[in-house]
C-alpha cells in the first residue's frame, strides 16, 4: 500500500509540472508495482485514463442515442481513438468543436493492421490544430482502414504534420475488402514519408478495398522518397474521384501523375496546379471563385464549396464563407450576407444584358432569362437569391442549346454559300433563289417560312425545332439546286447516297436486295476502300437520283463475276445499270493481274487477311507444282484493293430527260446455276452534257468499247457445256446472230446518236441472253426429264406413247444443241402439248425442280425417283388425291416442297416401311398428308416408313393420317416415321391422324423407334393412338436419342415427354404462341381464330402474336413488340406463360435483361429454379445470369418444392429488383436455401480471369412460408457466395427449418455483403438462428456492413452470428412495445421509397406497390378463442398460442 501512496504522490508532481500522466514513463512503473502487490487499482482518472494504471475510463465519453460518441476536445479525441475505436473498429464519432492537439501525444485511429477503422468518423466541418504525428510505416490520423469506413468533413490546418517512412497521409493505408468512403477532407499541413506513397489525404491503398474519395483538398506540402502524390500515394484499382482539387507542393512525385498514382473507373471534375491529370487551374483561379464554382458544377443552393472571395485565397469547405456565382464569362462573385444581394444583382443583370445583345438564339429563351436577372435585385434573402439565380441558370441550358442549333444554321448558310463561290460556274434558278435567300432580311413568307437569312439570325425569333427543320430544308434545296446546276464533265457522285458504302449501317441508301456483305482495307497509300460481294445470291440493289438536268449522265463501279465457282469461266451474268442500259461486268479471269504487277495490299489479296485472291495456274488447274502466273478477284479484301488501284472498271451511261430521274444499280439475277460470285463496289456518277459535247463523245465510246468487248467474249470465247450446263448454257442462235449484227452496227457508228443506240441495242441483247440462258438450261433439263420418261414409265405406257417421249426428248436436245428455240419456246415446247406428256410429264425448271400439278405427275415423279433419280427435288403445284401404294417412293434422298397442298394417301402396303415413302434420307417440307396408310408389316409412318441412307428433315408437315396395323405384336408404327437409323430433325410440324390395330403395340406418337439422333423442335402431337400402349410412346421410342424442344401434346400415349396442353389452350391461340417460341416475329406456326381449332405452320392462316396485355390476337398492330433480352431492350414478362418461358430466353453466360409489365399469379406453375444445376456453360455450372426489373409489380403464389436450391433463382447471379414476391411457398429438402435463392452470387459469377461480380438486390419483399431441410436458412438466400448488395428490402415469412443455420434474411454469410435499409418480420422455428442472419463466416470471409436494419421477428434482440469484421450501424430490435417508433424509423431510412399507414401492426412496405400487409381491424373481443385473432403478418387464427397478436387493430402479447 506504501508503494501506491507513493506512485500516486509522485504522479500529482506530474500534474502539477502540466505533463499528461499518459505518456508518462511511470505507467509501466504503476503496472509493474501493482502486478508484484497483487493489489487492484483504486482508479483515479483524468482525461479519460486512470493516472495510476492508464486504464481508460469507461464512461469518459457516452455515446448517443444514435451510437455515435460526440467529441468536444483533444482529449476525447485520444480517448476514443485508445479506448473505443481501437476495441470497437466499427465505432462512430463525430467533433463537436474545433480541437487543438498541441501536447497531446496522439494515437491513431486504427492504429493497427489486426483492428482496423471501419467506422465513420464525421469531423463536421471542424479543423484540427497542431496534429504532429511521427512512426514508421503506415502512418496516418488514421493509420489502417478498412472496407465499410466513412471519413469525412475535417480540415488538418497547416500547423499540422504527420511523418513516418512509407505510407503516410491523413489516412495512413486502407486493407482488406470493401469500399472506404473518403469525403470533405482538406489538408493543409506537411505529409512526409523518408520512403514511398506520401499522400496528402491517402497514403496508399493495400489488398482490395475500393477508393471512393470526394470533395477533399491539399494545399499543404507532401515531401515523399518516391511514388508520391497530392491526393493519394496510391488508389490502386477501380477508384472514384470526384470535385479534388490540390496546388501543394509535391516531392517525389512520379512522372506526370500530380494528384494521384493509380487507376480510376470514375475521375470526374478534378483540378490541380500542375501535372497531366484533372484540368490544370492557375493560381488566378483559386482566388478569382472560378475554382469553386467548377467544383460545385455551378450548384449555388447549399453548395459544398464556399469562398469569400477577396478574403479566401482559395475554395474552403466551410459553410460560412461566401456562395460563388458566376457574374460573366470572366467574373465570378461571392455572396455571403444579404447586404451583397443589390450589387451582385445589378452587376449580374448587366452582365445578362450584354450576353442576350450579342447571343444569337431563340429571342423568346433570351427575354426570360433577361427578365430572370432582373428580378434578382428583389429577392430579400441569400437563400431566396441562390434559389432565383439556380432558376435563371437552368434557363441557360435551354439557350446554349439553342445558340448550337442556330451555329449549326450559320454554319450550314456558310458552307453553302462558300461552295457556291468555289463553284461560280453554276448556274440554274435554285442556285439563284439560294443566292438570293442568303443575301435576304425579308420576313417569313410562303417561299422562306422563316425569312431571308439576314431576318433569321438578326431577329432570331424562330424555335430550335424550327431552326433544325430550315436546316433540313436547306439541305434539300441545295441538292436539288445542285442537281440542276453542275456543268459537263463535273463528277456529280455527290448527288449519290453512300457511293462508296463507307457509311453506317451497311447498305444505307441503297434499295432491292442488297449483297451479302462488305469489307474495308486500307492500302499501301494509307486510305481506306470499301469492297463488297455477293456470294451465291441472287441481288438487285439500286437508288434513283432525282431532280436531275436533262443530259448525258456517265455511272462507273468497280466490279467482276465469277459463274459456278470457276476462275477460268467466261461467262458473263452480272449487270451494272443505268436506266434500260446495262454493261455485263467481267469475269474474274478477264480482270486478272499478272503476277510481276501484283503488289500485295495495294492492287491484290494475295496473303492478307480474310478471303484471298485465287491463283490462276498455266494449266487452268485451281492446283498446280508451278507458280500461278495471276490472280483473279476473289473476297472483299481483294476487290477493295482492286479499287484502290482501278482494277475491273466498268461504265455505262444513259441519257435523262425532263423526268429528271436516272436509277441506277448492279444486278445479278437466278440463273440456275450454283457457286456464283459478284465483287463490286465505288459507284461514281459524272455529267457529262448534252450531245455535242467532248464529254458525252468520249463517255459513249468509251462504254461502247466495253460492250464491244463482252460482244466479243461471248461471240468467239464462250464455249457451251453439254455436260454440265449450268456451268455453260447455250443460248438461242438468233440471239448470237443479233449480237454479231449488233457488233457490226457499233464497229460502223460514228455518231452520238448512232452510238447511243448501239448501247441501247447491246443492252437488250444482254438481258435477252440471259433469259435465253436461263429458258436453255430449262429446255436441258426437260429433254433429259424426258429421256428418263421411258424407264420411269415403264409399264404404264403403250409402246407408242414411249416412242412419242423419247423422240420428243431427243428433238428437246437437238434444238438445245443447234440453239434453234427461241427463249420462249425454250420455257414451253410446244411439243410439251401432247397428250400423253402432258398426262403425265410435269414441267422442270432452270434450276431442276419438277413441278407436280396432278395425279399422273406425281406418278412420274415417283416412278422417276425410283428410277434411279433419288436426289430429284419436287414442288407441288396443286392438291394430290389418290395416292396408291404402286405410286410410293422407295428411297428418296432429294427435296419434296408441298408448298402446303395437300397429298391424300390410300396405301395399302402389307409389307415392312409402309408410308408415302418407304426410305426417306432427303427433306419434305411444307406439305398437308391425309387419308389412309393400311399395313400387315412393321415400320409405317405416314410420311415414311423409315429413315435412312442420309440426314432426314421434316419441316413445317401436318400429317393427318391414318395408320391401320394388322401387325400382331410389336409394330414400331409412328405417325411420321416408323424407324430410323440416321439423324432425322422435324421442325414446326404436326400429327393430328390415328395410329390403331387391336393386336398391335411398340409405337410411337412421331417415329416407332431410333437407332440415330432426332430432334423435335416447335412441334404438335395431337394424333390419336388407340394401339396397346405397352412399350409405346407420345412422341418417339428409344428416347435416349431424342431431344425434345419446344414440343406439346394433347393425349399422352403410355409415356410422355414435352408439355401437355388442352383443346382450349390449342384453341385460344396460347399453344400457337408457345409453338412460334412465344415470338411476335419470324412466325412459323398460324391460327385463324373463331376459325382454327389448332395451330397451323401454314402462312395462309393468319399470323397470331400476343398483346402486352397478355391476350391472343391476329391483328398484328396489337403485337406487343418483340425484344432481345439486352440491357437497351429487356424482354418483357406479362403472363404466367411468360414466367414459364423465361429460361428459353436466357442466353447462357452473359446477362439477360427482363422486366415485368403486370402482377402475376403464379398458382398455376410448379416453379423450377431459374439457374439450377444443368446449367452448365463454358466450364461453368451456374450459367443462367439474370437483370430482372419487377417495376414495382408483384409475383403471387410462387411454389417451388425442388430439393436443389429451391427457390425462385436457384443460384442469382445477376440482380433484381423493385418487385415482390407475395404469399409463396418454397420447400427445399436437400440444400439450403431461400425465397429468392439458395445462393447470391457464385464464384461461376464472374469474368474470364474470374474476378467475382457483384449481385444487386434492391427494393425487393418477400411474404410467405418456407421449409429448408438442410445446410443453411435464410428469408431471401440462404447463402452469400459472391459479392451482394441488398438495399431496402424485408421478408415476412413464416420460416421452419432444420437447416443448421438460419437467419430472417441470410442463412449463411461466405463473401462480401452489404445489407442496408432492411427488415425481417414474421416467425422463424428452428434450432439455432438469427433474426437477420444465421452466421457460418469463415476467417477468410470479408466483414458485412449491417445498416439500418429492424429486427422484426423476435424480441430477445437476436440478431444472429456476426464477426469483428462486420460493421453493424442503425440497428433496431422490436421489444413487444416499440411498434410505432420501428415503423418511423423505417419510412425515415428513405421516404421516397418507404411508406407506412403507422397503424397498429401496419408493417412499412415499399412505395413501389400498393399492395403490403395491411392493418387488422375487427370487433372488440375478448379472451383467447375470438375470430377476430390476427398474426402480425395478417394471418387469422383461432387460438393463439404464445406471441404478439393484433386485437382490433391493437397488439396483445400472449403469455
Amino acid at each position: 500500500m506504501k508503494q501506491i501512496k507513493t506512485l500516486t504522490a509522485l504522479f500529482a508532481v506530474f500534474f502539477l509540472l502540466g505533463i499528461s500522466p499518459q505518456v508518462c514513463a511511470s505507467h509501466a512503473m504503476a503496472q509493474l508495482l501493482l502486478a508484484e502487490e497483487g493489489t487492484e487499482c483504486d482508479h483515479s482518472y483524468s482525461y479519460g485514463f486512470c493516472t495510476l494504471c492508464g486504464e481508460p475510463q469507461a464512461d469518459y465519453v457516452v455515446p448517443g442515442t444514435d451510437g455515435y460518441y460526440n467529441l468536444a476536445n483533444a482529449h476525447e479525441f485520444l480517448w476514443w481513438s485508445k479506448a473505443v475505436a481501437s476495441g470497437t473498429t466499427n465505432a462512430s464519432a463525430r467533433l463537436t468543436a474545433d480541437i487543438d492537439m498541441e501536447g497531446i501525444a496522439m494515437v491513431p485511429v486504427g492504429a493497427t493492421a489486426e483492428a482496423p477503422f471501419r467506422g465513420t468518423f464525421d469531423g463536421q466541418g471542424h479543423v484540427i490544430r497542431n496534429l504532429e504525428l511521427t512512426g514508421e510505416n503506415k502512418i496516418g490520423l488514421f493509420s489502417y482502414v478498412t472496407g465499410g469506413a466513412y471519413v469525412k468533413n475535417f480540415i488538418l490546418d497547416s500547423s499540422c504534420s504527420i511523418s513516418g517512412g512509407s505510407y503516410v497521409g491523413t489516412i495512413g493505408c486502407t486493407i482488406g475488402n470493401g469500399s472506404v468512403n473518403i469525403e470533405g477532407i482538406g489538408m493543409e499541413g506537411t505529409v512526409t514519408a523518408s520512403s514511398v506513397n506520401a499522400g496528402g489525404i491517402l497514403g496508399c491503398r493495400l489488398d482490395n478495398t475500393a477508393i471512393l474519395m470526394s470533395d477533399c483538398y491539399v494545399t499543404g506540402k507532401v515531401i515523399g522518397g518516391s511514388e508520391s502524390a497530392a491526393m493519394a500515394g496510391w488508389v490502386g484499382s477501380g477508384a472514384k474521384l470526384t470535385n479534388l482539387w490540390a496546388c501543394g507542393e509535391v516531392q517525389g512525385q512520379q512522372g506526370d501523375s500530380y494528384l494521384f498514382r493509380g487507376s480510376t473507373t470514375i475521375f470526374d471534375n478534378c483540378y490541380a496546379i500542375s501535372g497531366n491529370q484533372g484540368k490544370l487551374i492557375t493560381e488566378e483561379q483559386l482566388a478569382d471563385g472560378s475554382l469553386a464554382f467548377m467544383l460545385n458544377k455551378g450548384v449555388v443552393e447549399n453548395p459544398v464549396w464556399r469562398q469569400s472571395i477577396g478574403d479566401d485565397v482559395y475554395p474552403v469547405l466551410d459553410r460560412s464563407h461566401g456562395i460563388v456565382l458566376q457574374v460573366s464569362a470572366a467574373e465570378y462573385r461571392s455572396i455571403t450576407s444579404e447586404q451583397d444581394i443589390s450589387s451582385l444583382a445589378s452587376a449580374i443583370s448587366q452582365s445578362v444584358s450584354e450576353y442576350c445583345t450579342n447571343t444569337v438564339a431563340e429571342k423568346a429563351l433570351l427575354d426570360a432569362y433577361a427578365s430572370k436577372a432582373e428580378a434578382l435585385a428583389a429577392c430579400g434573402t441569400v437563400q431566396e437569391f441562390c434559389a432565383a439565380y439556380a432558376l435563371m441558370r437552368a434557363d441557360l441550358k435551354a439557350i446554349e442549346a439553342s445558340v448550337a442549333v442556330y451555329a449549326r444554321y450559320v454554319a450550314k448558310c456558310a458552307e453553302i454559300s462558300k461552295y457556291f463561290e468555289e463553284n461560280d460556274y453554276l448556274v440554274g434558278e435554285g442556285v439563284e433563289n439560294l443566292k438570293a435567300y442568303l443575301e435576304s432580311d425579308d420576313a417569313p413568307s410562303d417561299e422562306w417560312p422563316l425569312g431571308g437569312y439576314l431576318y433569321v439570325t438578326e431577329q432570331h425569333v424562330a424555335t430550335s425545332e424550327q431552326i433544325e427543320a430550315e436546316i433540313e430544308r436547306l439541305n434539300q434545296q441545295f441538292e436539288a439546286a445542285l442537281a440542276g446546276s453542275y456543268v459537263a464533265g463535273q463528277d456529280i457522285t455527290d448527288l449519290l447516297i453512300n457511293a462508296d458504302f463507307s457509311q453506317s449501317p451497311e447498305w444505307t441508301g441503297w434499295d432491292g436486295v442488297t449483297g451479302s456483305g462488305m469489307q474495308t482495307v486500307t492500302a499501301l497509300d494509307g486510305k481506306e476502300y470499301v469492297g463488297a460481294e455477293s456470294w451465291q445470291k441472287v441481288m438487285d440493289m439500286h437508288q434513283t437520283v432525282k431532280g436531275l438536268r436533262p443530259g448525258y449522265y456517265l455511272v462507273s463501279m468497280n466490279g467482276a463475276y465469277r459463274h459456278h465457282n470457276d476462275r477460268y469461266s467466261n461467262a458473263y451474268f452480272a449487270q451494272l445499270y443505268a436506266g434500260t442500259n446495262n454493261i455485263y461486268l467481267p469475269t474474274v479471269y478477264e480482270t486478272r493481274i499478272s503476277t510481276e504487277a501484283a503488289v500485295d495490299d495495294q492492287n491484290c489479296n494475295i496473303s492478307g487477311e480474310g478471303t484471298t485472291d485465287l491463283p490462276i495456274y498455266a494449266n487452268g488447274g485451281t492446283v498446280s507444282e508451278e507458280a500461278p502466273i495471276a490472280y483473279a478477284l476473289h473476297g472483299m479484301p481483294g476487290m477493295a484493293y482492286a479499287i484502290a488501284s482501278g482494277r475491273a472498271l466498268n461504265h455505262i451511261i444513259a441519257y435523262v430527260g425532263q423526268e429528271g430521274q436516272l436509277t441506277i444499280g448492279v444486278r445479278r439475277e437466278d440463273n440456275g446455276s450454283t457457286g456464283n460470285w459478284m465483287g463490286f463496289g465505288n459507284f461514281r456518277l459524272t455529267y457529262c452534257g448534252d450531245a455535242g459535247t467532248t464529254y458525252t463523245e468520249e463517255a459513249v465510246t468509251k462504254v461502247l468499247e466495253e460492250q464491244n468487248s463482252r460482244a466479243t467474249t461471248i461471240l468467239e470465247l464462250y464455249q457451251v457445256d453439254d455436260i454440265t450446263p449450268e456451268a455453260a448454257p447455250n443460248y438461242p442462235a438468233t440471239i448470237k446472230a443479233a449480237l454479231q449484227q449488233a457488233k457490226a452496227q457499233a464497229d460502223a457508228a460514228a455518231t452520238v446518236e448512232e452510238k447511243m443506240a448501239c448501247i441501247a441495242r447491246y443492252s437488250e441483247l444482254f438481258n435477252q441472253l440471259n433469259e435465253g440462258k436461263v429458258a436453255y438450261l430449262s429446255l436441258f433439263n426437260t429433254a433429259a426429264l424426258l429421256e428418263s420418261a421411258g424407264t420411269a414409265l415403264e409399264g404404264k405406257l403403250t409402246q407408242s406413247q414411249y416412242d412419242e417421249i423419247l423422240d420428243a426428248s431427243k428433238t428437246l436436245y437437238e434444238a438445245y444443241t443447234d440453239g434453234t428455240y427461241s427463249t420462249e419456246e425454250a420455257l414451253h415446247p410446244a411439243l410439251l402439248e401432247s397428250e400423253v406428256i402432258r398426262n403425265y410429264i410435269p414441267n422442270i425448271d432452270a434450276n431442276g425442280v419438277i413441278h407436280i400439278a396432278s395425279l399422273n405427275n406425281w406418278v412420274f415423279f415417283s416412278a422417276y425417283v425410283n428410277g434411279g433419280k433419288t436426289t430429284a427435288v419436287g414442288k407441288l403445284e396443286a392438291d394430290i388425291e389418290g395416292v396408291t401404294e404402286d405410286m410410293v417412293i422407295k428411297d428418296f434422298r432429294g427435296t419434296l416442297d408441298g408448298d402446303y397442298h395437300t397429298m391424300t394417301l390410300n396405301i395399302n402396303h402389307p409389307a415392312e416401311r409402309a408410308g408415302l415413302i418407304e426410305t426417306l434420307g432427303g427433306t419434305i417440307k411444307n406439305l398437308y398428308l391425309q387419308g389412309t396408310v393400311t399395313t400387315e408389316g412393321k415400320y409405317a409412318g405416314g410420311v415414311a416408313g423409315a429413315g435412312g441412307n442420309s440426314g432426314v428433315n421434316i419441316q413445317n408437315v401436318v400429317c393427318k393420317v391414318d395408320i391401320v396395323s394388322g401387325v400382331d405384336g410389336d409394330g414400331t408404327h409412328g405417325g411420321m416415321i416408323g424407324y430410323s437409323n440416321v439423324a432425322l430433325n422435324i421442325t414446326n410440324s404436326m400429327f393430328a391422324g390415328s395410329i390403331s390395330g387391336e393386336k398391335t403395340h411398340s409405337c410411337g406418337g412421331f417415329v416407332g423407334w431410333l437407332d440415330a439422333g432426332l430432334t423435335v423442335k416447335n412441334c404438335l402431337m395431337l394424333g390419336n393412338i388407340t394401339v396397346n400402349p405397352n412399350g409405346g410412346h407420345t412422341w418417339a421410342r428409344n428416347t435416349g436419342h431424342m431431344t425434345l424442344t419446344n414440343s406439346y401434346y394433347l393425349n399422352a400415349h403410355s409415356t410422355a415427354s414435352g408439355t401437355q396442353v388442352t383443346a382450349q389452350q390449342l384453341a385460344s391461340g396460347e399453344v400457337c404462341h408457345w409453338l412460334n417460341e412465344e415470338s411476335n416475329a419470324n412466325l412459323t406456326w398460324y391460327q385463324t381464330l373463331g376459325e382454327d381449332a389448332i395451330p397451323v405452320p401454314d402462312p395462309s392462316h393468319k399470323p397470331l402474336g400476343i398483346t402486352y396485355e397478355g391476350t391472343y390476337t391476329n391483328d398484328v398492330n396489337k403485337f406487343a413488340v418483340e425484344h432481345t433480352g439486352t440491357k437497351d431492350d429487356p424482354y418483357v414478362l406479362a403472363t404466367a406463360t411468360d414466367m414459364e418461358r423465361l429460361r428459353s430466353k436466357m442466353r447462357m453466360g452473359e446477362i439477360t435483361y427482363f422486366v415485368l409489365n403486370n402482377d402475376i399469379d403464379m398458382s398455376s406453375i410448379s416453379w423450377v429454379p431459374i439457374n439450377g444445376n444443368g446449367n452448365d456453360y463454358n466450364g461453368r455450372g451456374w450459367a443462367r445470369w439474370i437483370d430482372l426489373d419487377g417495376k414495382g409489380h408483384v409475383l403471387r403464389n410462387l411454389k417451388c418444392n425442388d430439393p436443389g436450391y429451391g427457390s425462385f433463382f436457384g443460384v442469382l447471379c445477376g440482380n433484381v429488383r423493385n418487385i415482390g414476391f407475395e404469399d409463396a411457398e418454397v420447400n427445399c429438402a436437400g440444400t439450403g436455401s431461400g425465397i429468392l435463392g439458395g445462393y447470391a452470387g457464385h464464384t461461376d459469377y464472374s469474368d474470364a480471369d474470374r474476378n467475382m461480380y457483384t449481385c444487386y438486390v434492391e427494393n425487393v419483399w418477400v411474404t410467405g412460408k418456407l421449409y429448408v431441410g438442410t445446410g443453411y436458412c435464410g428469408g431471401l438466400f440462404g447463402n452469400i457466395g459472391g459479392p451482394t448488395v441488398i438495399r431496402n428490402c424485408y421478408a415476412n415469412l413464416e420460416i421452419k427449418s432444420d437447416a443448421s443455420l438460419n437467419g430472417g434474411l441470410i442463412g449463411r454469410v461466405r463473401d462480401a455483403l452489404t445489407l442496408e435499409n432492411c427488415y425481417a418480420a414474421g416467425s422463424i422455428s428452428a434450432g439455432t438462428w438469427g433474426g437477420i442472419v444465421g452466421g457460418g463466416q469463415k476467417g477468410t470471409t470479408p466483414g458485412t456492413i449491417y445498416k439500418n436494419i429492424v429486427v422484426w421477428n423476435n424480441t430477445e434482440k437476436n440478431f444472429g452470428s456476426t464477426t469483428a469484421n462486420d460493421k453493424l450501424s442503425g440497428i433496431l430490435y422490436y421489444d413487444g412495445s416499440n411498434f410505432h417508433e420501428l415503423q418511423q424509423s423505417v419510412v425515415a431510412w428513405d421516404s421516397n421509397l418507404w411508406t407506412c399507414t403507422m397503424e397498429d401492426g401496419a408493417y412499412p412496405v415499399l412505395l413501389q406497390t400498393a399492395i403490403g400487409i395491411k392493418p387488422v381491424t375487427d370487433e372488440v373481443v375478448s379472451g383467447t378463442a375470438s375470430s377476430g385473432i390476427y398474426t402480425l403478418t395478417g394471418v387469422r387464427v383461432q387460438k393463439p398460442g404464445k406471441g404478439l397478436y393484433i386485437i382490433n387493430g391493437r397488439k396483445v402479447l400472449v403469455k
